[in-house]
């Protein structure tokens, strides 16, 4: 055999050998990927929701949800659309005599938020918009590196998160078995956590092990945020003045509403009490917050807009146990919102709370 085919024999074989291992690499994480919904469409995944409530939406290795919530504000047009941040996730359907969806995007900014509402399509426009305004959005000293605005690379994301699908199969995170469950994307399928058909989200796993009050929760017993309010860091940093661009923002959103009829109420999400009631004792760091009422009111103001105020939580009557985390109400709490703001009888709330407890809220 002379030397060109030996060398020529060897690369082929080098070729197949190096093929067969990618292939018994990847053949577990692409098989966990298909199987459990983590490899995704975003029509499928409308379709799939639109067919069965039950079927949440939480991918654990990509974030696409501005893309999403962009689907489904104009697959599901509705008379009430939500815009804002994470504290306004729990805001479901079944709290409104309209029709609905929530296109709330945790960590988006204001400017995000803003250009996702000038995407939207005129004849999607709604009647109303709940806007709900992330204290640190308007923190000038808040660095937020946004929400990805781009369509899922499926492909990409198991070539990325392949060795993180075994090491996280092999430290229990998933059992095979999970595959079987309802949901698309292993977060909803293992947890059961994910955003609804309507948009809203559900905390199932934090709801069914208590809480703050289990000790594995990030956020055990409000220490997240205890000690970023301690420190002066991440979304408690500390600011006297309310960012300016942010203000910019608002007001560019709620002209562009104006202008075109829509009605818009505004509100802030309640803190927890044991972190507002530290935040209080913090007063001298966080001018910026309690100025924002009074500076973001009067924006508002100029458009005839209503403002409402509830970093309080003694403003809703709740208690420390109505919160999945420092800043995230729970669906009990966010049904008092709904109320306070004048969409819901006080009556149909009351229905809600009888069998209901802080975290989990019993839907009629």
């Amino acid at each position: 055999m002379s030397e060109t085919k030996r060398l020529l024999k060897e690369g082929v074989l080098f070729t197949i050998g190096l093929a067969l291992v990618l292939i018994a690499v990847f053949a577990f994480p692409t098989y966990i990927f298909i199987k459990s919904g983590e490899y995704y469409h975003f029509p499928e995944v409308m379709a799939k929701q639109a067919e069965d409530s039950r079927v949440l939406f939480g991918p654990a290795y990509s974030d696409h949800d501005q893309v999403y919530k962009m689907y489904g504000t104009v697959n599901n047009y509705s008379s009430i659309l939500v815009l804002g941040g994470s504290r306004a996730a729990e805001l479901r359907k079944e709290f409104f005599n309209e029709s609905f969806y929530n296109a709330g995007i945790g960590g988006a900014k204001l400017s995000q938020i803003r250009q996702f509402l000038l995407n939207v399509p005129q004849d999607k426009l709604p009647k109303t918009i709940i806007l709900e305004l992330a204290p640190e959005a308007l923190n000038p000293n808040y660095i937020s590196a946004g929400v990805t605005n781009s369509q899922p690379e499926n492909l990409k994301s198991l070539r990325e998160n392949a060795l993180q699908i075994y090491a996280d199969w092999i430290g229990r995170k998933f059992a095979l078995q999970d595959l079987k469950s309802i949901g698309i994307g292993l977060n909803a399928k293992v947890n059961q956590n994910g955003f609804r058909y309507d948009g809203s989200y559900s905390y199932s796993s934090v709801m069914r092990y208590g809480g703050v009050n289990n000790i594995s929760h990030y956020d055990y017993h409000f220490r997240e945020y205890l000690t970023q309010i301690k420190k002066g860091t991440g979304r408690m940093a500390y600011s006297d003045d309310v960012s300016g661009p942010a203000v910019d923002d608002i007001r560019a959103i709620l002209n562009y509403t104006s202008n075109r009829g829509i009605s818009v109420i505004g509100f802030f999400g309640p803190y927890a009490p044991t972190v507002w009631q530290e935040i209080e004792k913090n007063k001298k760091n966080y001018g910026y917050l309690f100025k924002l009422n009074q500076t973001i009111g009067k924006v508002f103001d100029e458009y005839g807009y209503s403002l409402f105020d509830f970093f309080d939580p003694s403003v809703l009557n709740l208690s420390d146990c109505e919160f999945v985390d420092s800043i995230h109400g729970s669906e009990e709490a966010y049904a008092k919102i709904t109320e306070a703001m004048g969409f819901m009888h006080i009556g149909k709330l009351q229905q809600m709370l009888v069998n209901s407890s802080c975290l989990w809220l019993a839907i009629p």
